[in-house]
């Protein structure tokens, strides 16, 4: 089983992929608090599925660029279960997954602050520029396709590189 995890957004993110990456479940839930919630939201999604932690082979986690908590919150959960349940930690940035199937070059945006918004040009899942730090008015904030996430997962899970030491796993919120 495979479990993906995004808290770095406005939304938090689960899914659970069986062994060929078929969608068995996902939540997308706006919530500010990911900090308190997400132990009850993980428990209730293996709950409501009739699995365990241990059940796991893979966690798929988005390190961001995002709010500064909610990149820490997921990876420091995950990454906790990971070394306690000998469960392989993957890794990728919101800008592979904002340019996931996207064969066009495209600069994307994505807020941390009230006046300040992370940048950076990708295409068809890979990063193809530095990431820059921009503190002006804010443009429109680009949003990951979940959707498109969740029924291609067996081809976005490329985009995800396998961490060997995962105590040296950092967020992304900060060039």
């Amino acid at each position: 089983m495979n479990f993906f995890i995004d808290t770095v957004s406005q939304d938090l993110v689960l899914a659970i992929f069986d062994k060929n990456f078929d969608l068995v479940d996902s939540n997308i839930l706006e919530i500010k608090n990911k900090a308190d919630l997400l132990p009850e939201l993980v428990r209730n999604i293996l709950s409501k599925n009739d699995l365990k932690i241990s059940d796991f082979s893979d966690f798929y986690i988005n390190l961001g660029p995002g709010t500064f908590t909610g990149c820490r919150v997921g990876l420091t959960f995950f990454r906790t279960l990971a070394q306690l349940g000998n469960i392989n930690l993957w890794t990728c940035s919101t800008f592979n997954l904002l340019s996931f199937k996207k064969k066009e070059k495209m600069q994307y945006f994505i807020s941390y602050s009230k006046n300040s918004q992370f940048s950076a040009f990708a295409h068809d899942g890979q990063l193809i520029s530095e990431i820059s730090d921009i503190k002006t008015e804010n443009r429109p904030d680009d949003q990951v396709d979940y959707q498109l996430i969740f029924n291609n997962f067996s081809q976005a899970q490329k985009l995800f590189k396998k961490e060997e030491n995962i105590v040296n796993v950092f967020p992304l919120y900060n060039n």
